[in-house]
């Protein structure tokens, strides 16, 4: 759940599960990568999603080419250890904004840089996000990465899900 109520923060432009981080023996792990090669975040607006109250705004995968084509060249050019693009790559990305109504559905390709806005309504913007993985061979996957998410040896700001 993305609960963003008036005056609330946005999130800095971002590749989904692009990033190292450590586990709970100090070693450097593949982001999401981990866990499958492929992720699709689905999109829920539980209200409407505006530019005035923080609306994502999306670049196409494509641009994500011009920083790298693999997960480790790409991770390797974000904010050390985040999935956050640096200031003078964003650049690089053509982001449009996307609204959403009540009842209306968006997928995105983990591959694709997102931001959001800050909320200057005087409404609030809840949207309910889920992602799903390719398959692999572990049947407990989700299990394990939230095992790993607690258990991981990053601080406590970057086990956060909030990139402000």
């Amino acid at each position: 759940m993305n609960f963003k109520f008036p005056g609330g923060k946005g999130y800095l432009p971002h590749i989904d599960g692009h990033f190292f981080w450590k586990d709970k023996n100090k070693k450097y792990q593949n982001g999401w990568k981990k866990y499958s090669s492929n992720f699709i975040n689905l999109v829920l607006p539980l209200e409407a999603s505006n530019e005035k109250n923080g609306c994502i705004y999306v670049a196409n995968k494509n641009n994500t080419k011009k920083l790298g084509k693999t997960f480790s060249s790409i991770t390797k050019k974000l904010v050390l250890n985040t999935p956050n693009i640096k200031k003078a790559d964003k650049k690089k990305f053509n982001f449009f904004p996307v609204e959403l109504n009540v009842g209306d559905i968006f997928f995105f390709n983990w591959k694709c840089a997102h931001y959001s806005k800050n909320n200057y309504s005087k409404n609030s913007r809840m949207i309910f996000y889920a992602t799903f993985c390719k398959k692999n061979n572990n049947k407990n996957l989700r299990k394990t990465y939230y095992y790993d998410k607690q258990n991981s040896y990053n601080n406590k700001e970057n086990k956060s899900l909030l990139f402000t």
